[in-house]
């Protein structure tokens, strides 16, 4: 065989390796936006390439994460899991997640999981934890919902809105809508402040205070 048609062969099949990819990625894109307009908190669609998250999201889970959860999905899928199982993402976060395949083409190509963050265990009886919540409903960082930590979290990674909106599947407008909201429950008026806040509520976190 020679030479040229051996080159030609190597970029037909890596051609097909694309496309069957380009299908996957859309498959798993198209499940991700229909699914998620009914689910309430953190969702992720996932399979060996690609990581897609909500608002939620974000602050839970890390690029670094995709490979395990991916595995754990696969896993879970083939095994016909349906229970929730608890993981430890790499932010330190335990998480119980529950997932179901994303098919195309009679196959496989991804998970969409549904991720509820576990509270860190307390001493303090339940009721009293509502009662805290309830005084932070309105102002300060407690106040903010989960698609407004996820938003200030990629607004302190150094996004634009835009580059937000794009990784998060929504419209600028819905960006803009939640920073202004962000502004006022923190009482501030700057994407710089927002990243000083969401750096030191990260710090704060970590010595667990």
């Amino acid at each position: 065989m020679s030479p040229s048609r051996k080159r030609r062969i190597r970029r037909e099949i890596e051609d097909g390796l694309v496309d069957d990819a380009s299908a996957a990625e859309r498959s798993l894109t198209a499940h991700f936006i229909r699914a998620r307009r009914n689910v309430r908190g953190a969702v992720v669609s996932v399979n060996e390439r690609t990581m897609i998250t909500n608002a939620a999201a974000v602050r839970l889970v890390d690029e670094s994460d995709r490979w395990m959860l991916w595995e754990w999905a696969r896993r879970a899928i083939e095994r016909g899991q349906t229970e929730p199982e608890q993981l430890s993402l790499s932010r330190g976060t335990t998480v119980s997640a529950r997932c179901e395949p994303v098919n195309a083409m009679g196959d496989t190509v991804g998970a969409f999981v549904r991720l509820d963050a576990q509270p860190p265990a307390s001493s303090g009886k339940p009721a009293a934890r509502g009662r805290r919540r309830a005084r932070r409903d309105t102002f300060g960082w407690g106040s903010l919902s989960d698609a407004q930590l996820g938003t200030a979290n990629l607004v302190a990674a150094g996004l634009t809105n835009g580059e937000i909106a794009a990784r998060l599947y929504v419209s600028p407008h819905t960006v803009d809508s939640h920073l202004r909201q962000i502004y006022v429950k923190l009482g501030i008026r700057s994407r710089v402040d927002l990243t000083r806040m969401v750096s030191e509520n990260s710090a704060n976190q970590r010595e667990g205070t």
